[in-house]
C-alpha cells in the first residue's frame, strides 16, 4: 500500500468487519509505520460486529456468551478492554481459518474441474471440424457445454440449504463423469481429491468435539453456571447465528426495497411537453441595408418590450411581454412580430449582440458623458490607461501604433 507519513503521535482509527481476517486487519493497522513509537490505534466496532465476536471466542472456549459478557462486567476497565482486545484477535484468528477452509474446497473444485475440463478440451480438439455441423454428436456436445457458463435468471425464494464442500464437489464429479469414463487414472484422481476434502472436514469436526470436550471438564465453567457445549450445542449455535444473520439481512433488503418504494412515491412526476404543430412559414432572413441602420424610423428592430409568443388559451391568443429596459430591441429576422398572432413558432438561440447608435449627435464618449461641474472633463485613471493600453496592443499586431 501507499507509504502515507502520519504524525509522530497520531492516533488511527481502525474499523472491523463480520468478514475480515488477520492478515487485512494487519494491512490496516501498519498503515500507521509508527505504531509502538508514538503512533496508536482505535478499535471502532459496530454493535453486530462486537456481538459476533462474542459468540464466536465463547464458541472458541466452550462457553456460552452470556458467561463472558458477566466475566466482562466484573473485570475492571483496563482488565475488560485488554480481554476485548484478545477476543479480537482470536475473532480474527478464527476468521482467517474458516476463509482457508473456504479456500481449500473452492481450490479442490478448481483441481477436480481441471480433470474433465482437459479430457474435453483434448476431445474438442479431435473433433473442432464437427463442431456447428450436422455431424456434431451429444459426446461432443457434452463436451462444449463444460466450457459454457450458464446465466440463470431465477430468483430463490428460500434460503439455499448450506452444502458441505465434500458432497458439493461430488455432485460435479457425478455431473461429469460422462467425460472420464474411460479413463481409469482421471477417476481415481478425482477420488483422491474428494477424499482430500472429507477428510478436512473430517479434521473440523473433531476439533468441534475437542472444544466440547474441554468445556464439559471446564470446572471454572460449571462453577460459573455454564455447563458449555456438546457437538449438538455447537452446531445448535452456529445454526442458530446464521439463522439470525439471514433474517437480519431480509429485514435489512425489506427496509431498503420499502424505502425505495416511498421514494419513488414522493417523486414528483414532471410534466411532458405538450405536443403542438409548429409553424415554419416566412422565416426568410431580410439582409440588414447600412442606409437604414443610419435612420432610426427605419431601423428592422422592435421592442422587446412587446415581444410576444403565440398562445391559444390566452384571451388575447398571446401571452403577456415582459418588462425589458427600454434600450433592449430585437430584430425581426429572429421573431416577427406578426407571428404571436396565427401560429406556434420555435424559439431560437441569440447568437449576435451589439451595441447601436443610429444618431451620431447621440454618440457621447464617456470622457466626456461624465462632466464635472466646472466643466472640465474627466480623466482616466493610471489603471484605466493600462488596461486601454494592453487592449490596444493585442489588435496592434505590427507595433506600428495605429489600427
Amino acid at each position: 500500500g501507499m507509504d502515507i507519513k502520519q504524525a509522530a503521535a497520531s492516533r488511527a482509527a481502525l474499523t472491523l468487519g463480520k468478514d475480515m481476517t488477520l492478515r487485512d486487519y494487519a494491512q490496516g493497522a501498519w498503515r500507521m509505520r509508527g505504531l509502538g513509537n508514538g503512533q496508536t490505534l482505535e478499535l471502532v466496532i459496530t454493535p453486530e460486529v462486537s456481538k459476533l465476536v462474542a459468540t464466536e471466542v465463547a464458541i472458541g472456549e466452550g462457553r456460552l456468551p452470556q458467561t463472558r459478557i458477566a466475566e466482562l462486567q466484573s473485570m475492571t476497565d483496563d482488565e475488560a478492554e485488554r480481554m476485548r482486545l484478545r477476543d479480537v484477535l482470536a475473532w480474527l484468528t478464527i476468521n482467517t481459518m474458516r476463509a482457508e477452509n473456504v479456500q481449500a474446497g473452492l481450490l479442490a473444485e478448481q483441481r477436480a474441474a481441471n480433470v474433465w475440463r482437459k479430457h474435453a478440451y483434448r476431445l474438442l480438439l479431435e473433433r473442432s471440424m464437427t463442431v456447428g455441423s450436422n455431424k456434431c454428436t451429444d459426446e461432443t456436445q457434452k463436451c462444449l457445454d463444460v466450457f459454457r457458463e450458464r446465466v440463470t435468471f431465477i430468483v430463490q425464494n428460500a434460503i439455499p440449504e448450506r452444502m458441505p464442500a465434500s458432497r458439493r464437489l461430488s455432485q460435479l464429479c457425478r455431473q461429469y463423469e460422462h467425460i472420464i469414463m474411460h479413463n481409469e487414472k482421471a477417476k481415481e484422481h478425482l477420488r483422491n481429491i474428494v477424499a482430500g476434502v472429507t477428510r478436512m472436514e473430517a479434521a473440523t469436526l473433531e476439533a468441534k468435539q475437542r472444544v466440547a470436550i474441554a468445556a464439559a471438564n471446564n470446572d471454572g465453567s460449571e462453577a460459573a453456571g455454564d455447563l458449555g457445549f456438546d457437538g449438538a450445542n455447537v452446531d445448535r449455535v452456529l445454526q442458530s447465528e446464521q439463522v439470525q444473520e439471514n433474517e437480519q439481512e431480509q429485514e435489512t433488503e425489506q427496509e431498503q426495497e420499502q424505502e425505495k418504494e416511498e421514494e419513488k412515491m414522493e417523486e414528483i412526476i414532471e410534466e411532458s411537453a405538450a405536443v403542438v404543430k409548429y409553424s415554419r412559414d416566412d422565416e426568410t432572413q431580410v439582409a440588414w441595408k447600412l442606409d437604414d441602420l443610419a435612420e432610426p424610423h427605419r431601423l428592422p428592430f422592435y421592442r422587446m418590450q412587446t415581444f410576444k409568443v403565440y398562445h391559444p388559451g390566452m384571451k388575447l391568443k398571446h401571452t403577456e411581454p415582459l418588462p425589458f429596459p427600454e434600450y433592449c430591441w430585437l430584430s425581426k429576422n429572429y421573431f416577427k412580430p406578426g407571428w404571436a398572432l396565427n401560429a406556434h413558432r420555435r424559439l431560437k438561440n441569440s447568437i449576435i449582440v451589439m451595441d447601436l447608435i443610429p444618431d451620431l449627435d447621440e454618440l457621447v464618449s464617456d470622457l466626456t458623458k461624465g462632466s464635472s461641474s466646472n466643466g472640465q472633463q474627466n480623466r482616466l485613471s493610471l489603471a484605466q490607461e493600462d488596461a486601454l493600453r494592453a487592449a490596444f496592443s493585442m489588435f496592434d499586431g505590427g507595433g506600428t501604433g495605429a489600427l
